[in-house]
């Protein structure tokens, strides 16, 4: 991931040791990571969100099949106690 960050309070000529001593530097520093890892953290909530819709709609597909299943084997028993005559 490459980015620019521009500011009014930076020269346009810096030297290497004003970089490593500059306040407003360490400033922009903070609040770039402070932005990217809030990005981060909303993706990976989006990620979990739609994982869990999945497995909903799939507990969903099989708690039907199941209760089909459940309707089929009453269907059967039914079947049964009529052929024994009880």
């Amino acid at each position: 991931f490459v980015g620019v960050v521009d500011s009014d309070d930076l020269p346009i000529n810096v030297s290497r040791e004003m970089l490593q001593t500059s306040t407003v530097l360490d400033m922009i520093k903070r609040k770039v990571l402070r932005k990217a890892l809030e990005l981060i953290r909303s993706l990976m909530m989006t990620q979990r969100k739609q994982i869990k819709d999945e497995e909903d709609a799939v507990q969903g597909e099989k708690e039907s099949e199941e209760d089909g299943d459940d309707d089929h084997d009453m269907q059967l028993d039914t079947a049964l106690s009529g052929k024994e005559g009880i």
